[in-house]
């Protein structure tokens, strides 16, 4: 929140010298003189489609002298908390990952799918991740994450969780359709597996694995153009095996 209220800050200072030269506040891709979620989705529509921006001057947030999905990346990684110093070009994606079986947290192991690098700083995100080869970054991957105990999702849990993350972007990705819902356990642990699918073609993955006092978060994100990932995505989940031993 103070970095929101800095950046206007910012804007009313250089409002009071319009008269010399035009405001830039990279980021602010929308125009209305705040970044914030808005400018991420505006974006990601200008990157994916082509769709009009208002402040095409703003959105090469890494300032690598092209607006592309590592703008998009960098953009919502910003208005999500991360530091304005953290913005620079994203080509960095971190150590390769080279074993052919990925192990997380020594907790899960997963067979890595062919055709994919798995990273573990995807993007300069600081969070491991499995990134096909071959198509632009951020455009289909996975990454992985160790959270806190979440309760264990349920089909009536499903419909309120997509609408808190399309509210979260201000309905901008338009409605979803629910692709599938699964609950299993493995090894004494509860997994549930989340697929839907926004109006613009994204398919979306979340499953949740369940030990005592944490939980692994497993995300899948796929454009429109890569309709094979999701599929690549689900075979890799199904070789899921629990190593933790209390």
């Amino acid at each position: 929140m103070k970095r929101i209220i800095s950046l206007a800050l910012i804007v009313a200072v250089l409002a009071a010298f319009s008269s010399v030269a035009a405001a830039k506040l990279p980021g602010d891709c929308n125009g209305d003189g705040a970044v914030d979620n808005k400018d991420v989705v505006v974006l990601f529509r200008y990157v994916s489609s082509g769709e009009e921006v208002e402040a095409e001057e703003n959105c090469d947030f890494n300032n690598d002298g092209a607006i592309d999905n590592k703008d998009v990346v960098s953009l919502f990684r910003y208005v999500s908390g991360g530091s304005a110093e953290e913005t620079g070009d994203t080509e960095d994606t971190g150590e390769i990952i080279e074993k052919d079986l990925y192990i997380f947290e020594d907790l899960i192991s997963l067979e890595k799918p062919e055709g994919y690098t798995f990273y573990d700083n995807y993007l300069n995100t600081g969070i491991e991740s499995g990134a096909k080869d071959g198509v632009p970054d951020g455009t289909c991957f996975f990454n992985f994450m160790l959270q806190g105990n979440y309760s264990v999702m349920t089909e009536s849990d499903v419909t309120p969780f997509l609408d808190a993350t399309r509210n979260n972007f201000n309905n901008a990705f338009g409605p979803y359709t629910v692709d599938g819902f699964e609950s299993y356990v493995v090894k004494d642990c509860p997994v549930t597996k989340l697929d839907w699918t926004w109006e613009n073609g994204i398919k979306q993955s979340l499953v949740r694995i369940h030990f005592d006092g944490a939980t692994v978060v497993i995300q899948f994100a796929g454009w429109a153009d890569v309709p094979e990932g999701i599929d690549e995505f689900n075979d890799m989940i199904q070789t899921l095996d629990i190593i933790y031993e209390e």
